[in-house]
C-alpha cells in the first residue's frame, strides 16, 4: 500500500515487539555494561534503556531509504 504500507507495518510488527525487545536488550546491556550503544532507527525501546543505565548512544541510517525528506511522499 503505497500510502499506509508503512504505517500497517509499524502497527502490526515493530510496535508489538517494542516491549518484550526493551527488555531483551536491558538484560543484556545490564550483563555486558557497554561502554556505548550504536542503534538502527527502529529500535525504539533502546534509547530508554541508555538513559536509565546512563549508556551514551547514537543513532545511524545505513541506507538512504532512512532519510526522511520534507518533499517526499
Amino acid at each position: 500500500d503505497e500510502r499506509l504500507g508503512s504505517l500497517k507495518l509499524m502497527r502490526r510488527l515493530i510496535i508489538p515487539a517494542i516491549p518484550a525487545a526493551t527488555k531483551q536488550l536491558l538484560e543484556i546491556a545490564t550483563r555486558l555494561k557497554p561502554d556505548a550503544m550504536l542503534m538502527h532507527p527502529l529500535s525504539l525501546g533502546a534509547p530508554s534503556v541508555c538513559e536509565k543505565l546512563g549508556i551514551p548512544y547514537a543513532c545511524s541510517n545505513l541506507a538512504p531509504i532512512g532519510w526522511m525528506n520534507p518533499i517526499d511522499r
